[in-house]
């Protein structure tokens, strides 16, 4: 019978002995005995019982089987990882394979070794197992107990002469993994059996290293006694102490300082040992640093001492030890910064306060002329922002790009903040070097609260920065609708509201223009709603419509169209809304537009390229095939004389120029200057279609005034 239809309490014995520990002892014994006797188990069954089962009930069963039937292999791997000595012994007796490989090619001995089974080990040992073998990782059994900590293990393998120094494929040794996992014995017992200690291997990090970032403090002792360069640099250039720092290990720390290790080493970023426990927040490796001659003031590759880290970092304990022992709190970074302008940029008022109380410039500049206040105002830390008032910081003081606090606030949206500024006498309508005000930023952002603020405390809703846009453009083009509403509900006092729903910019642009072209349906709903000229000309000539088709906007279309749009408006070069479509391939637009009564084919004399022209330039081959369709004049020209085929051509697209010489088009056609496709496909260089009309097209080029293909 098959191992899952034994008698159930043979079952439970074999799986878990415990099972039957309330049954009298002669009983158990008893009925253990007539179970194994009776049972008869197949070879499978044998090979479950060796994953699963006692040693007595394996060795039972290998008694009443031939050995010759038996999976040896399977059975001899599975009870080496199991621990069954007596089984493993018995096997070994009966021809099992010492060196018997499993899965992830690990012998039978890898696998007594990383489980802890000593006499196992023994068994294997003295029947010719491999002591070196490597399974797919290139991992001896001295590596695997040595990962895991069996010391027993790595003994034995020891004194049976395995090499202490093997590698795996990535370099590590069994130094490194009993490092890893701080196991001290294990690394004892290497490195009394010679295995050396190294600052780097293939796969990264050393021995050392771990053993300092673990903190473990007996480890490191062993491998300090050994002969270490404690100035060794990693691949970022820090050394042991920076290791021990880092992660806080205080202990570590003074045993490597002990030992006379470099305090002042800086790494790839010029920091110390004391930056970096001075960002981790770590005040006791800090202040035993500084009692070890640590420079405070050193400065990192960005011009940051520890206590910037510190602050930057939140660490209020670090800062506090830094400043006791004199730190300078009006140290510049290289770009400027002090450490207020840097505290000023974090959640709470303790490290602002602190360093103020110590005298710290609350104007000091950096390198963009920010000051304290600016970072803090830009961060939305309100409560920083008071104290820097009541502490003398002008609020109206300005950087390098003209922002006070209250434009930086406003941007992101910062309500407590901007309130706080406006009570303190900020600017409501102070421009920067573009000219925006703060409600120009706040409108931009879509931060409705702080316009509604800004509103309130009589900010301009018509004031113009320097491109001639409103807080009303910049809200359109955004597509912030609720800001919209609010802005055209709030006019400044004097002004028409025609005037402000239609206000141009520098380019002629107006809101609707400007929401028309960032596609915002529900903004040009509101601004037509609210009288907007649904055909406002911008300089160039284009309407909402034209902007709405050059970007695919078919919902805004479609509405423009709904609340009267000229489907034909030309712009200055006779562009219609149809040739600003065409020219970027949106043929769902194009379709809109064509069904919405667009001519296909304007007559006009001013027209810079034609519809078809502009489809062809652009390589748009699915808006040529529906215009075609739609029954356009595939020869009509532009006011230069060019047709589609021309500009297919200078633009180097092949595909477009066989498509419509397929349809009929005259390879030879000219323009007003006679130029044929040829001399178009030559002068944009497009050297496959060139070649392809020299090969495909034999004629007879006329040219003009002695002009030829490669002039």
């Amino acid at each position: 019978m098959s191992f899952v239809t034994l008698p159930t309490d043979l079952l439970l014995y074999i799986l878990s002995p415990d099972l039957l520990s309330s049954w009298p002892v002669n009983r158990r014994s008893q009925r253990w005995n007539e179970l194994l006797e009776c049972v008869v188990i197949d070879i499978d069954t044998v090979s479950a019982l060796a994953q699963h089962g006692t040693q007595k009930a394996i060795l039972h069963q290998l008694k009443k089987l031939d050995p010759k039937s038996l999976n040896l292999k399977d059975i001899i791997i599975k009870s080496s990882s199991r621990g069954h000595t007596t089984v493993v012994q018995q096997l070994l007796k009966e021809g099992a394979d010492a060196n018997a490989t499993g899965f992830m090619g690990k012998t039978v001995l890898h696998l007594a070794a990383e489980n802890g089974f000593h006499l196992v080990v023994q068994q294997l040992l003295e029947h010719g197992s491999d002591i070196e073998a490597k399974e797919y990782r290139g991992r001896t059994a001295l590596y695997g107990a040595a990962l895991l900590g069996h010391h027993l293990v790595v003994q034995l393998l020891l004194k049976s002469g395995a090499d202490a120094e093997a590698r795996c494929y990535n370099g590590q040794k069994a130094l490194y993994a009993g490092a890893i996992n701080g196991h001290e014995m294990v690394v004892r017992l290497l490195l009394e059996n010679g295995s050396q200690v190294e600052m780097k291997c293939k796969a990264g990090r050393d021995t050392l290293e771990w053993a300092t970032r673990n903190g473990n403090e007996a480890i490191m002792q062993l491998l300090l006694q050994m002969e270490i360069d404690l100035e060794a640099k990693d691949e970022i250039g820090q050394t042991v102490l920076h290791w021990a720092a880092d992660n806080g290990h205080m202990m570590l720390a003074w045993l490597l300082l002990e030992q006379k290790t470099h305090v002042e080493t800086k790494d790839e970023n010029g920091r110390t040992a004391l930056h970096l426990a001075a960002q981790r927040g770590h005040e006791s490796t800090v202040s035993l640093l500084l009692e070890n001659g640590a420079n405070i003031e050193a400065r990192d590759k960005y011009g940051f001492t520890a206590l910037f880290l510190a602050v930057s970092n939140d660490n209020v304990l670090v800062a506090w030890v830094l400043l006791k022992k004199g730190a300078n709190i009006a140290t510049k970074s290289d770009v400027g910064q002090t450490a207020l302008s840097v505290a000023a940029q974090q959640e709470y008022e303790f490290f602002p306060r602190l360093l103020l109380e110590r005298g710290s410039n609350v104007m000091a500049k950096d390198k963009w002329e920010f000051t304290a206040l600016h970072r803090a105002a830009d961060k939305g830390r309100d409560r920083v922002v008071q104290l820097l008032l009541d502490n003398g910081a002008v609020v109206d003081s300005k950087n390098e790009y003209g922002q006070t606090p209250l434009s930086l606030a406003a941007e992101e949206g910062h309500k407590a903040v901007v309130q706080l500024l406006l009570d303190n006498g900020a600017a409501v309508d102070a421009k920067d070097e573009g000219g925006q005000t703060p409600l120009s930023w706040a409108a931009e952002g879509d931060h409705k609260a702080v316009v509604e603020l800004f509103l309130n405390n009589g900010a301009s809703v018509d004031a113009k920065d320097k491109s001639g846009r409103t807080s009303l453009s910049w809200a359109a083009s955004k597509g912030h609708e609720a800001v919209v509403q609010l802005l055209l509900d709030n006019g400044a006092m004097g002004g028409a509201k025609d005037d402000r729903v239609d206000a141009k910019d520098d380019r002629g642009q107006t809101p609707l223009s400007w929401a028309a072209e960032g596609g915002h349906e529900a903004v040009v709903q509101l601004l037509l709603d609210n009288g907007a000229a649904v055909d406002a000309k911008d300089k160039n000539g284009w309407t909402p419509l034209s902007w709405a088709a050059e970007g695919g906007h078919e919902a805004v279309a479609q509405l423009l169209l709904d609340n009267g749009a000229m489907v034909d408006a030309k712009d200055k070069n006779g562009w219609t809304p149809l040739t600003c479509a065409a020219s970027k391939g949106h043929k769902a637009m194009v379709q809109l537009l064509v069904e919405n009564g667009a001519d296909i084919q304007i007559e006009d004399s001013g027209i810079e390229v034609t519809v078809f022209g502009a489809a062809a330039l652009g390589g748009h081959k699915a808006v040529i095939e529906l215009l075609l369709v739609y029954g356009i004049d595939k020869d009509v020209a532009d006011n230069h004389g060019r047709n589609a085929l021309h500009l297919a051509a200078r633009s180097g697209h092949l595909e477009i120029v066989k498509y419509l010489l397929d349809h009929g088009m005259d390879v030879a056609a000219k323009d007003k200057r006679d130029f044929t496709t040829l001399h178009y496909a030559a002068a944009g260089s497009s050297l496959d279609v060139l070649e392809w009309i020299l090969q495909s097209h034999h004629s007879d080029w006329e040219k003009r005034n002695g002009w030829s293909t490669l002039h």
